[in-house]
């Protein structure tokens, strides 16, 4: 018999911080929308690296630090929560605009000539952002101080969070900074950039995540709205 255990669950990352509405009157431009929507995640708690970069820390890395619970990740992938950032290469870019997606960002894809940051840059930037968040901490009485200064040491990155990172056109060469720093690289995408998904066959993440969202092509076009 399945044995169910009452344990405390970490808040939704995405409710009710997943969401916002642009204004009409900016909604066709573009930069004024980005602008938009860099200000108002700032204040979700959403930090921003470089140009199209963001990293938001994960309530299972907050909860692991708090000694109460950790991610599916861990518990399947040995990826320890407390030490594990929480990213995406592309904040607001993606090629799908789902019904069910948990962050509403009015979602759009990236401009011929957008300027694309560096893999090092993003990764010491996402680094970075990371730590300043989570020196709160040191004036938390309920923290697990060991695992806090684990934290400082990251060993995993969720390429995740937000947008979809193949769209990000250096992902292979940004994989290879990770894992060449003895870090995990998870990967998370809706698998329909072929392309990149060939390149990455020569820069393989540590683990890749296939988001599918229906069972017959209909269902799929309603659901993701590509």
């Amino acid at each position: 018999m399945l044995k169910i255990l009452n344990q405390p669950q970490a808040e939704c990352n995405a409710i009710p911080d997943g969401f916002v509405d642009v204004p009409e009157e900016i909604s066709d431009k573009i930069d004024a929308k980005l602008d938009f929507m860099r200000e108002k995640t700032t204040q979700m708690g959403y930090r921003f690296v470089g140009r199209h970069s963001a990293i938001k820390v994960c309530n299972w890395t907050k909860e692991s630090i708090r000694g109460r619970n950790v991610c599916y990740k861990n518990k399947f992938y040995g990826i320890e929560s407390n030490q594990c950032v929480q990213m995406t290469p592309v904040m607001f870019f993606c090629n799908f605009n789902c019904l069910h997606c948990w962050r509403n960002f009015d979602y759009m894809l990236p401009r011929k000539e957008e300027q694309w940051d560096d893999p090092k840059e993003i990764l010491d930037g996402c680094i970075d952002a990371q730590r300043r968040i989570l020196q709160g901490f040191r004036g938390n009485e309920n923290a697990d101080f060991r695992k806090l200064e684990e934290a400082m040491m990251p060993k995993h990155v969720a390429i995740s969070l937000s947008g979809e990172p193949m769209l990000y056109p250096h992902l292979p060469e940004f994989v290879d900074e990770i894992k060449s720093r003895g870090m995990t690289a998870y990967l998370v995408s809706n698998g329909t950039v072929p392309g990149m998904t060939e390149r990455l066959l020569e820069h393989q993440p540590t683990n890749l995540y296939i988001s599918v969202y229906g069972t017959t092509p209909e269902m799929y076009k309603r659901t993701a709205v590509p």
